[in-house]
């Protein structure tokens, strides 16, 4: 299961903000990474968690 924090940076040429995404395999490193991406200033920080489908054959199956 994979974690992703997407989160903003201010964008210094535009209007809007950068839109980032970082992946990590725990959830531990996906807190410790958005707190340190707060703690530089991001305005916007969300922890999205993967959902699995199961295998193709799995879900063709039921």
């Amino acid at each position: 299961m994979m974690y992703y924090v997407v989160y903003e940076t201010i964008s210094l040429f535009g209007k809007s903000n950068d839109h980032n995404v970082a992946a990590f395999e725990t959830l531990g490193e996906a807190r410790d990474f958005a707190q340190e991406v707060t703690g530089q200033g991001s305005p916007k920080v969300t922890i999205a968690q993967e959902i699995g489908m199961g295998d193709k054959e799995d879900r063709l199956a039921n």
